[in-house]
């Protein structure tokens, strides 16, 4: 039912993501909207595994905290709720505690009172592997294989929650809501669907608001966004007086980050975007109506799961000689035999894996680049070396060193150096790497399964 006491919901991102930072006169300015809930997301899979991996943080510690405190303490003195999501970038325990310390921090400095609740998302290995016997864990695309085993070894396993968790929080009485992995989309859309409103709209309005203001014509720094909701409508309005927003801009939102721009898929239906109208209000402001939400049965999470692949080191080198950039695959192929013949020699046990990258050439692309062709009169070259200790890693980052170092090509004769490296110790350490080994979604009895909810009240 709709809440009739609120004739509109008025929702404000800091930004898209905790720590990038929001201008101070913008939230300012958010804040005279008289908002309902102010929220934000804090983690992403874009980044890579490392963060869920290794547990540490996206961002640094002081950087979070500026944005939190300015979050809590505006969001106090109106006395509405903060939403957090998938906090510290991966959305591990471990991240959910810094983020939760930090609240609790800023509470008592500022002499705050508020109910926290803190929700964790790491998962049951055990549950995943039962889940996994009874049929009920699905391969994503791109698809990843994983058995039992593969499960208990990963560093982290989280699962993403979706809008029913927070909602949940937010019927407990919670002034400030800390979460690990969870949907960006549900940060926003928690209280308006909390409140009765079109689910649709609600879900809608929270893709575009997920990103803060990657919604505008041309976003030159992290800011502040604003979402006026209505029972058949919503307005963005950016708050920021220098950014706007236009119905080609709102409406290309949908293409980010997802694989079909009309049907965006959550923990409980699909959000239908394919009937949304965009109507521009003024030069800055668009309307967005139509959306739909489709429930689907039951409720999954999706799970993520990082594990360490070793250690690695990289050297960063370049080439500007034509005789070299012009052998250059053949250079390639004679390095990797080079190296392995002499890591035969020093450690015949030592398995490492030796990777080039080549820019100028395919470095961005890799094997999808169409052009392969050196058009410019130099390249830049990266060496990754990974092993299973640091120690390996940085032998055959040694190796690999001298001998490209001297590697002759056909058209020179005589001892030559065809490449000059960056660093000196050539190569950098770059310590544990991991990977994703889990990109599946796992069947659940009831939203808060796989939930470890807490509600604490810090302060004086």
């Amino acid at each position: 039912m709709l809440d009739q006491t609120q004739s509109e919901i008025r929702v404000v991102a800091s930004s898209g993501m905790l720590g990038t930072g929001f201008r101070t006169e913008t939230f300012a300015t958010a804040m005279e909207f008289d908002p309902h809930v102010i929220g934000c997301d804090a983690g992403t899979t874009d980044a890579g595994p490392y963060y869920l991996g290794s547990g540490r943080p996206h961002f640094s510690h002081a950087e979070v905290r500026r944005d939190l405190h300015r979050m809590i303490v505006g969001a106090r003195a109106r006395a509405v709720p903060v939403i957090i999501g998938s906090c510290g970038g991966g959305g591990t325990d471990a991240h959910v505690d810094e983020v939760t310390d930090m609240a609790r921090e800023i509470l008592k400095a500022e002499q705050l009172s508020a109910r926290l609740a803190v929700l964790k998302t790491e998962q049951d290995r055990d549950l995943i592997v039962e889940r996994m016997r009874q049929g009920r864990v699905h391969a994503l695309h791109p698809e990843i294989s994983a058995d039992k085993h593969d499960i208990r070894d990963a560093a982290h396993v989280v699962g993403m929650i979706g809008a029913e968790p927070f909602i949940h929080a937010l019927e407990d009485g919670a002034d400030i809501i800390i979460a690990g992995r969870a949907s960006d989309t549900a940060i926003f859309a928690a209280y308006p669907l909390w409140k009765g409103y079109d689910p649709g709209l609600s879900w809608h309005l929270g893709k575009i608001l997920e990103c803060g203001a990657a919604c505008v014509v041309q976003r030159s720094y992290s800011d502040c966004m604003m979402a006026r909701l209505q029972s058949d409508h919503f307005d963005l309005i950016p708050p920021n007086p220098a950014m706007r927003c236009s119905t080609q801009s709102v409406a290309a939102h949908s293409l980010y980050e997802n694989a079909d721009p009309f049907r965006l898929v959550e923990a409980t239906g699909v959000v239908d975007v394919s009937t949304a109208r965009y109507e521009a209000v003024d030069d800055r402001v668009v309307r967005v109506s139509g959306s739909s939400f489709q429930k689907t049965d039951g409720c999954t999470v999706k799970l993520e799961g990082a594990r360490l692949v070793g250690y690695q080191s990289i050297m960063i080198a370049g080439a500007r000689d034509s005789h070299v950039l012009d052998a250059l695959p053949e250079w390639e192929t004679t390095l990797v035999e080079k190296v392995a013949e002499r890591m035969t020699d020093i450690d015949p046990a030592c398995k490492y894996r030796l990777k080039l990258r080549i820019y100028g050439r395919d470095g961005v692309m890799g094997q999808l680049e169409p052009n392969k062709r050196i058009v410019g009169h130099e390249v830049g070259l990266v060496i990754e070396t990974t092993s299973d200790t640091q120690d390996a890693a940085n032998t055959v980052a040694g190796v690999a060193r001298h001998i490209m170092l001297h590697l002759p090509v056909k058209r020179w004769s005589g001892f030559i150096t065809g490449i000059a490296c960056l660093h000196n110790p050539p190569y950098l350490e770059r310590g544990p790497v991991y990977e994703f080994m889990l990109n599946h979604t796992m069947e659940v009895d009831h939203p808060m399964e796989t939930v470890n909810y807490k509600m604490i009240t810090p302060g004086h």
